[in-house]
């Protein structure tokens, strides 16, 4: 069994598979309209990106029933399982008698019923693995998921997004401590950040303990370079039961937040339920991260990430609870749409931002100029400092010397790629500043 149940913490089966009158959903949506909508995924499906073309690994306790209900049958006529595999009997993978819970995670990333319920990545590939033993809870799971990895990687996959985490283990296997969320201890977090060394875009729960004695993130949501998710409701706020960060290593996790309250989801035999538990937020991301790759197709997993991470609404101020905060599916799209014209030296590095600087970046000679905009009051700078693409190290952080309403910035020892500048002034405010060296 997962730790912490990440599954659901309720489910309560409808009545009928479209009965009652939802005043949310959308004609194309259906039940699945706000979790979806909450994302702003409309601006990228409405566009054609719907995750064709992006193989997505997918590890689980099982995917019961998948091949007999219909939401499914777009995936099983085109034939886009492209493959599967039971890491726990080591045998192909049985639609039947291994387990549900990833069956119904499956339905909020692949589903498609348009009226009743629409999954994020509808028009992906999928790689389907069953690394969980709902019988047990072991290292050895963890083993298993390893497995998968190296698996998925020899498949070209391009996303893995498992709504598995662990901690605390049967008698005599021995738990992990919260000292050891550390990015660098957990075999199954080793995995995941092996995984993204690969070039796979991981993406991971936060967990379900938030209300237990365990309190923070499983594992391996604690890897440096995967996405954890958090839950939150319809209202966009924090739900208790979602495991928080930060890590043992002060890093900020989870990195975001989707819908993880009274999520709507298929069951095994294709009837619409709901159900709570960052196991449902998880996929959900995961889909939006592939439309985005199908999108953006230059851009690599990590700067995939960061833009989920910027688009994010707390951003410039994440939590323990909820990180960075919900993604914005149009405004990811937006940053990545710059990183491409960057990357592809099309237009100039200039602009302006929300503390009232102009703005401009000369790669040639490293330098970064701030101008105060006409009409702006003498700028109020406490400290400006530059970040890499994984948002973690500080290439420049000191209070800034203006003379005249201008300050000229040189890095002499920035890596190239996508970077971010966060300007904060004297009343705490930030705004950040995305280049391209």
């Amino acid at each position: 069994m997962a730790a912490f149940n990440l599954f659901t913490l309720a489910i309560h089966t409808l009545v009928a598979l479209a009965g009652g009158k939802d005043t949310t959903v959308t004609p194309e949506y259906g039940f699945s309209s706000w979790q979806n909508q909450m994302l702003h995924m409309e601006c990228l499906h409405s566009r054609g990106f719907t995750g064709k073309g992006i193989v997505i690994a997918d590890f689980d306790d099982g995917f019961n029933g998948i091949d007999t209900v219909g939401a499914y049958s777009h995936i099983f006529k085109s034939k886009r399982i492209k493959a599967s595999w039971d890491f726990v009997f080591n045998r192909p993978l049985k639609y039947e008698a291994t387990g549900s819970h990833g069956a119904h995670t499956f339905s909020v990333l692949a589903a498609h019923n348009p009226g009743l319920l629409v999954g994020t990545a509808y028009d992906a590939s999928f790689l389907l693995a069953h690394t969980e033993d709902s019988h047990s809870e072991t290292h050895r799971e963890e083993e298993y998921w390893k497995q998968a990895v190296e698996w998925a990687d020899s498949l070209g996959a391009d996303i893995i997004t498992s709504s598995l985490g662990y901690a605390l283990f049967d008698s005599l296997q021995g738990d992990y401590t919260q000292r050891q969320l550390d990015g660098k201890t957990a075999i199954i977090t080793k995995a995941a950040d092996y995984a993204a060394s690969k070039g796979m875009l991981v993406v991971v729960p936060a967990g379900n303990s938030g209300r237990q004695a365990w309190g923070k993130i499983s594992f391996p949501g604690d890897a440096d370079s995967a996405l954890t998710v958090g839950a939150v409701d319809s209202l966009g706020k924090y739900v208790s039961f979602s495991g928080r960060g930060p890590t043992a290593d002060g890093r900020v996790k989870p990195d975001v937040a989707a819908m993880g309250h009274l999520v709507y989801f298929l069951e095994t035999d294709g009837r619409v339920s709901y159900g709570s538990g960052t196991s449902f937020s998880t996929p959900i991301i995961a889909g939006m991260a592939a439309c985005l790759m199908q999108a953006h197709g230059k851009r690599n997993n990590t700067e995939i990430i960061t833009a989920i991470r910027q688009s994010s609404d707390d951003y410039l101020y994440p939590n323990a609870f909820t990180g960075y905060g919900i993604p914005n599916a149009c405004l990811a799209d937006s940053l990545l749409a710059r990183m491409d014209e960057l990357a592809d030296g099309t237009v100039q590095q200039k602009g302006h931002n929300a503390l009232g600087f102009d703005w401009t970046f000369d790669p040639s000679s490293k330098t970064l100029t701030l101008l105060r905009a006409e009409g702006v009051p003498k700028p109020r700078i406490s400290r400006i400092w530059v970040r890499d693409k994984r948002e973690k190290n500080y290439f420049y952080k000191e209070k800034p010397r203006f003379k005249k309403g201008t300050v000229e910035v040189v890095l002499n020892n920035i890596p190239t790629g996508y970077l971010t500048f966060t300007l904060e002034n004297k009343k705490g405010k930030r705004t950040f500043i995305g280049i391209w060296n």
